[in-house]
């Protein structure tokens, strides 16, 4: 379950650009090379997608009763920006 903890800081990565892309989404893009900015845009929006396989997976391992191997910061706060992903992508 090692590979969980490697998802979870990818996922953690994601969710940052996933703040940066809502912050070029609703104010002026402050980042000037276009190549960056579309990495940023699309590793954000993707996080959707790896949070939640992630908080699946780690719900899963719950159930199971098995070592995960992710510290509960990581957990908590991938799921917090999951949350805030459903809000943001259908409310």
């Amino acid at each position: 379950m090692r590979w969980l903890l490697f998802a979870g800081r990818v996922a953690l990565l994601c969710n940052v650009c996933f703040v940066m892309a809502m912050i070029i989404r609703y104010t002026k893009d402050f980042i000037h090379n276009q190549t960056i900015s579309s990495y940023i845009i699309t590793l954000g929006y993707s996080a959707f997608l790896i949070n939640l396989f992630l908080n699946l997976f780690i719900v899963i391992a719950l159930f199971r009763k098995t070592k995960t191997f992710v510290p509960a910061w990581l957990a908590v706060i991938n799921l917090v920006f999951f949350i805030v992903q459903i809000i943001v992508f259908f409310i």
